[in-house]
């Protein structure tokens, strides 16, 4: 149900001057709800936990 895109040759990384990887964004209806920059343990329950009240 979500869509996952890849920033392949890196392109939005150098646009945005995101330093960190991996760097999450998560849009519903057009706006961005949620970012998280790098790694950290536990954000993948933050964001399961973000995903879930959407």
């Amino acid at each position: 149900p979500y869509t996952v895109l890849l920033d392949m040759n890196q392109d939005l990384k150098r646009a945005l001057g995101i330093a960190n990887v991996p760097y999450t964004v998560v849009v519903k209806n057009g706006k961005v709800v949620y970012v998280h920059n790098g790694y950290s343990q536990g954000a993948e329950k933050e964001l399961y936990n973000k995903l879930k009240t959407l």
